[in-house]
């Protein structure tokens, strides 16, 4: 199941699976201005693919290596091969060799293992970091908590903060 939402020019995108026709636990990518955040479970990507068919992706930021947001990345990339991915210097290992064995149950049912990214990739490592697009500008802030690895996106002029799962 999908759910697409303008929010200004903000693009956010809401999968999930359907248990007897009904949404549990919905995870959510935004997209704005080219930037991709997050790319959602595996078995949505063709459906997110579709949400953004008119729209162009030039970069995709992953906020942490959990199987819902990185599952999407092989067809989010294979629809968009320019795209550039980010990510932080601790989900890099976690992207390249995904912990699919150690999934609890209730993960691989809901958003299915993810496969294993060793394409390029561009590390955000420092705090303070900067992804910026035609018109916005986004800083990086570590936010472990959730995850060892979890990042969030602020944008000082619109006062928007992406913050992933935390």
């Amino acid at each position: 199941m999908i759910h697409v939402e303008q929010q200004g020019n903000v693009l956010a995108v809401r999968m999930s699976r359907s248990f007897f026709g009904r949404p549990f636990w919905w995870t959510t990518a935004y997209w704005v201005d080219g930037l991709l955040i997050d790319t959602g479970p595996r078995f949505a990507a063709k459906d997110l693919c579709r949400a953004l068919q008119k729209l162009t992706v030039d970069q995709i930021v992953i906020t942490h290596a959990h199987e819902n947001q990185i599952g999407g990345l092989p067809t989010l990339l294979a629809r968009y091969p320019t795209a550039k991915v980010y990510v932080s210097r601790r989900s890099l290992p976690l992207l390249q060799n995904p912990p699919s064995a150690s999934l609890q149950f209730y993960r691989r049912i809901l958003w299915g293992t993810p496969q294993p990214w060793l394409g390029p990739v561009t590390i955000l490592d420092e705090i303070g970091d900067c992804i910026t697009t035609p018109t916005y500008g986004f800083r990086v802030i570590e936010t472990p908590g959730h995850t060892p690895d979890h990042i969030a996106l602020f944008e000082p002029t619109q006062r928007w903060l992406f913050s992933g799962d935390t």
